[in-house]
């Protein structure tokens, strides 16, 4: 009877290892969708936000004339400094870089090939780490989101890798760069990106009027604008949603890099009559004619500027002198500069 019982165990475990009567196989995971990371400015949330900066800094120094231009304002070495401390990355390299600026926080978000272990490596040794998380595991690298954070130089920071396409850091306030890793993940669909919301997406296209794809360097602000802004532009602000301005690069010319700078002011301005384009002229002038201005060539441009209404805002083009425009910048905002490389 013993044997018997033996027997009739062993059958039922053949069975069972062969499928019949036991539990189904398990059903393979599906993989993870990418990771969507392009544009970076996608990966920014409107909400909260003050100011914007969107650039293509490979796409801007390609031109050799422009790269020369730029060295006025961010020497080479400033460049390799900044990637010896950062796990290699060097910001020159880089296909798109989103700064953006909120309440108690600094969002940097940049795409480019990024080796994880180094980048890691270099946060752990110039911050105090408080902890490490892996948000998103996937069977493919390209889908991993870690996450690291903790202090630097008395400062939180909070440093997320995204595979090996993509780094995002904050600094400040913790909160903007966990809503990155979302919009990388497409998991927020009731909130939108920074430059896809009202009023930054008019902005955009604005900017992005005379040619189909977006200018290599643009920034934004979204209104109201109140306080001491109220009085710029000759109190233009005081109706303003937004403003912007863009960045393209004219090629070609023996004197150096050239550029196409549009600025555009959206708001509600009919109510000002059919005179308001020439007040903004007159605003435009008068910035030109600021110490500022005239320090970066504003007041010398090589074209323009012309001003133009649209139906929700205003704009203003001119070409400028590259050299001229980064010697200026680097004259009044030097000591900013190397703070910001110093992140």
């Amino acid at each position: 009877m013993t044997r018997r019982l033996v027997v009739l165990a062993l059958a039922w475990l053949v069975l069972a290892m062969l499928g019949c009567g036991g539990a189904p196989p398990a059903p393979p995971v599906p993989p993870l969708p990418p990771l969507h990371l392009q544009p970076t400015s996608d990966l920014a949330p409107a909400a909260g936000l003050a100011w914007l900066v969107d650039a293509r800094p490979r796409e801007l120094l390609a031109d050799p004339q422009m790269a020369a231009a730029m060295r006025e304002l961010f020497p080479d070495a400033k460049f390799e400094t900044f990637a010896r401390r950062h796990g290699g990355i060097d910001v020159r390299e880089l296909d798109e870089l989103t700064v953006a600026g909120y309440a108690n926080t600094t969002l940097f978000l940049g795409h480019g090939m990024v080796d994880p272990t180094r980048i890691e490596g270099a946060f752990g040794a110039r911050a105090k780490v408080e902890g490490r998380g892996i948000d998103r595991k996937s069977s493919d690298p390209l889908g991993n989101i870690v996450r690291t954070w903790g202090t630097v130089n008395g400062e939180r920071q909070q440093l997320a890798i995204f595979g090996r396409e993509a780094i995002g850091v904050e600094v400040g306030r913790f909160g903007p760069l966990r809503a990155a890793e979302y919009f990388a993940q497409e998991r927020l669909k009731k909130a939108s990106p920074a430059l896809r919301a009202t009023p930054l997406d008019r902005a955009a296209e604005i900017l992005s009027m005379s040619s189909s794809a977006k200018p290599p360097f643009s920034a934004y602000a979204p209104g109201p604008f109140t306080g001491q802004y109220e009085e710029a532009l000759g109190g233009l602000f005081r109706a303003a949603t937004a403003a912007a301005v863009s960045v393209r690069v004219v090629a070609g010319s023996p004197e150096g890099a050239r550029l196409a700078v549009r600025f555009a002011l959206l708001g509600s301005f009919q109510d000002d009559g059919p005179k308001v384009t020439q007040r903004f002229a007159a605003a435009i002038h008068v910035l030109s004619e600021s110490s500022l201005g005239r320090l970066c060539g504003l007041n010398a441009p090589i074209a323009g500027p012309t001003v133009r209404a649209e139906p929700d805002g205003l704009v203003a083009d001119m070409t400028i002198s590259a050299n001229t425009l980064f010697r200026g910048l680097h004259a009044a905002t030097g000591a900013s500069v190397d703070e910001l490389m110093r992140h």
